[in-house]
């Protein structure tokens, strides 16, 4: 079972706005330049941490994800010994 590690994930990069009361306006106006259709989603401030929290603990969670994997692969796949290689 000489499986590769996954390669790393290859994210496209989002923009964030923020949106008050003070600039909703311009922010709509340039949210609606291109033609398109303007939706906004949007969060309270919690809604934010909590959202954040739980990006942490999916982060988290890959993380130890990983480090079992690691752990599998050199207890099924120990590495060879310098005198094996030169065989």
């Amino acid at each position: 079972m000489d499986l590769p590690m996954p390669d790393p994930l290859k994210l496209e990069s989002t923009h964030w706005r923020i949106v008050t009361p003070e600039n909703i306006d311009k922010v709509w106006e340039e949210l609606g330049a291109d033609g398109g259709n303007v939706v906004l989603f949007a969060l309270s401030e919690n809604g934010y941490k909590t959202l954040s929290l739980n990006f942490a603990q999916i982060r988290n969670f890959i993380l130890t994800q990983n480090e079992m994997l690691i752990k599998y692969k050199l207890y099924y796949e120990p590495p060879k010994k310098a005198e094996e290689v030169e065989k």
